[in-house]
């Protein structure tokens, strides 16, 4: 298996070779137990001195390594690696900071009638007149009827 061109290979120290085919040599080990995490890049693996250190592109794939740590570490070890007793976990640098295969989905803006009414009558009842104007607003945002017609919610009071 090669890992870098030939030209790049006869550029670079024989030491840092080495170090990169080790370090790949962590990511095969970690592929028997995250096989598509560490394909696409959401899981890479390092060694510094004592400790097996896992760097993750997205809080959903930290919590999963939180939980296998223990599985990654006897992985390496198995791999060769056996001087290593503690794992560390890492957010990449410029890591999503949510999940990335989240999905956004938008939430109903709609507020019941009764609410709205509720909402309305407060707004009317109470001496704060910022807070009045936040609760019509709010009644007037969660009114279905408003749904491209800005004008819809202008009733007749």
């Amino acid at each position: 298996m090669r890992f870098m061109p030939e030209r790049i290979n006869s550029v670079l120290p024989e030491n840092l070779l080495q170090h990169v085919r080790r370090m790949a040599g962590v990511n095969e080990a970690l592929a028997a137990l995250f096989p598509r995490d560490v394909e696409s890049g959401r899981l890479q693996g390092a060694v510094r001195d004592e400790t097996l250190v896992l760097v993750c592109r997205d809080r959903g794939m930290a919590t999963e390594a939180r939980f296998q740590q223990r599985e990654a570490l006897k992985a390496v070890q198995a791999a060769g690696w056996r001087g290593l007793n503690t794992v560390q976990i890492r957010m990449a640098k410029g890591a999503a900071p949510l999940d990335s295969e989240a999905v956004t989905r938008e939430l109903p803006r709609e507020i019941p009638e009764g609410a709205r009414t509720q909402l309305e009558t407060t707004a009317r009842t109470i001496d704060d007149p910022q807070l009045a104007k936040a609760l019509q607003r709010l009644a007037k945002a969660g009114d279905p009827r408003r749904k491209g017609d800005p004008g819809a919610t202008q009733q007749a009071e």
